[in-house]
């Protein structure tokens, strides 16, 4: 079997597929469908392997993946200095049912659409703040990608955890060269944070896989 993304050998893209194929769900109250975290710092690959495993999941490993929905942090954290914030809400909106009780205002004009209970306010970077809510089927398994995915308390919500790392200086140069306008005046500021969940949470420790992506990958 051949590797959809440049930065994973073909036996890591297969040993992927079958851990995320076969190993068996974790028994846990909430959501009943699987759910995968991928976390890494930003510039590693994340969204290309994330769109490569939508691809894949539902067509090669059968009915548990039916349905993938595909939730990016990036749609939600609220701001350059959210990425603490994006973690919580990960943890209480995403893989936990939303409470209502504890959303203000706001949320009660979107009741009806969200009877099912998980979901997201989208985050509208260009005015800086809260945009539009996002709705996600309570029975429909998930693959979340994002720095900052991979907590103590988000994995005890998840099936599986995946950590994918690269040199800083080649992954710094990626993202500015798909993002630098908007990101280059925050790298550091994000970095600092990125740290900072590195330290407290330890992602690579609680991930079930960890993958080093190639200098060649094309991001």
């Amino acid at each position: 079997m051949s590797s959809p993304v440049d930065f994973l050998l073909p036996q890591q893209w297969s040993e992927l597929l079958d851990l995320l194929g076969s190993a068996p769900l974790k028994s846990r109250p909430g959501r009943p469908a699987a759910v995968c975290l991928l976390d890494g710092p930003s510039g590693t690959g994340k969204s290309t392997l994330a769109r490569a495993l939508l691809a894949a999941l539902p067509r090669t490993r059968g009915p548990r993946w039916a349905g993938l929905q595909l939730v990016q942090m990036d749609d939600f954290y609220p701001g350059w200095e959210g990425l603490a914030a994006g973690q919580q809400i990960l943890a209480k909106s995403v893989l936990s049912s939303f409470d209502t009780a504890d959303s203000g205002e706001a949320a009660a004009a979107e009741t009806a659409s969200k009877a099912a209970g998980y979901g997201y306010w989208r985050w509208d970077w260009a005015a800086d703040r809260a945009g539009k809510w996002r709705t996600l089927p309570a029975g429909a398994p998930l693959l979340v990608e994002g720095c900052g995915a991979l907590t103590r308390e988000t994995i005890s919500l998840a099936d599986f955890g995946i950590w994918i790392e690269m040199d800083e200086a080649t992954r710094k140069a990626r993202a500015l060269g798909r993002d630098g306008d908007m990101f280059a005046p925050h790298w550091e500021g994000w970095l600092s944070q990125e740290q900072q969940h590195w330290q407290q949470n330890h992602p690579a420790q609680l991930a079930d896989l960890c993958f080093s992506a190639s200098l060649e990958t094309d991001l």
